[in-house]
């Protein structure tokens, strides 16, 4: 026993043992939340392996899961579906989302994003849906800062205004301030 035990601690690595760490822990995990399924263990086990092979590149992880689905007979990839890929496909695109926009964005319009995109997910919403429900959100703000800015240079064009034409503008405001009482005044 003493024998093993030397052996397998002059061979291990700590990569390499964190990395079959990772496998037993997402072979088991999907073993378990599969198990009321007719997916066959053997192959859990292979995509546990090709996932934590691929570990660092979410991309190649997500055309394994998805090569995977398509392996599956209809009814076992509707088990599959939902139990564990929509909900890793949301995590997948939720951080992406996160990571490309999270240059661009504040972290309030971040979690707005999130929360459409889990809300048309759970609706059962398509790539392209939700793609366009996000560029509808983002339109929203998009609208509001071109408005925000054409206010900015209307004001600043009004000082400029101003300036070249003191007293004009307060002569233009009190014109319109009689125009626009309500005649049942």
């Amino acid at each position: 026993a003493s024998l093993a035990v030397l052996c397998h601690s002059e061979i291990s690595h700590p990569t390499s043992d964190k990395i079959y760490g990772k496998y037993i822990e997402l072979s088991m995990n999907l073993t378990i939340l599969l198990k009321d399924t007719n997916i066959d263990e053997a192959k859990i086990h292979e995509l546990s392996k090709d996932m934590v092979s691929n570990d660092g590149n979410e991309d190649k992880i997500q055309k394994i899961l998805d090569k995977f689905m398509a392996s599956l007979p209809e009814d076992q990839q509707k088990d599959f579906g939902r139990l564990y890929l929509d909900k890793e496909k949301l995590d997948y695109i939720t951080r992406k989302v996160h990571r490309v926009l999270g240059y661009y964005l504040t972290r309030h319009q971040i979690q707005r994003l999130r929360d459409v995109l889990d809300t048309k997910f759970k609706q059962g919403a398509t790539r392209p849906e939700l793609v366009e429900a996000m560029v509808e959100e983002l339109t929203k703000d998009v609208k509001r800062e071109k408005a925000v800015k054409a206010i900015e240079l209307t004001m600043k064009d009004l000082k400029m205004f101003n300036k070249k034409n003191p007293g004009l503008i307060e002569k233009v405001e009190v014109l319109f301030g009689h125009a626009l009482v309500p005649e049942y005044m």
